[in-house]
């Protein structure tokens, strides 16, 4: 189980942990909120991850592009709304987490130092990724 802090805002009390979650420093500076979700079972049941553009802004990461890779390794449908990701299908919040690592293995840490801190820049026809924290482009 990750290092889970808790943060209380004006906006109530959310739970945060470590980008990447494997870290297990509860001083740790990079930080995401941790999956709320909530359950409907009719027609076969909806998951709806209630904090997700919170989790995509913490990433610096379009959420469609982070809604598109959760959904594609689930295998279900799905479709960001104004406030949350819906996702057709029941599924734990370990599920969501663990999926949402992979993306944020995959796709946010720096290869070279390992931080957090990258920027997606789209030039043209192809995707370059630039380190805040060490300068690496790649």
């Amino acid at each position: 189980m990750p290092e889970i802090t808790t943060c209380t805002h004006d906006t109530g009390t959310m739970e945060l942990v470590n980008i990447p979650a494997s870290i297990e420093d509860s001083c740790y500076r990079y930080k995401r909120p941790l999956v709320a979700m909530i359950r409907r079972s009719t027609n076969g049941g909806v998951t709806i991850v209630s904090n997700f553009f919170e989790i995509a802004k913490a990433l610096a990461r379009d959420p469609l592009e982070i809604g598109n890779f959760i959904k594609k390794r689930l295998g279900c449908r799905g479709k960001i709304t104004e406030t949350s990701l819906e996702l057709a299908g029941l599924y734990s919040v370990e599920m969501i987490e663990e999926h949402l690592e992979r993306f944020i293995r995959a796709d946010v840490l720096c290869p070279r130092c390992g931080n957090p801190e990258t920027l997606k820049i789209q030039k043209k026809k192809r995707i370059e990724y630039s380190c805040k924290a060490c300068g690496h482009r790649y």
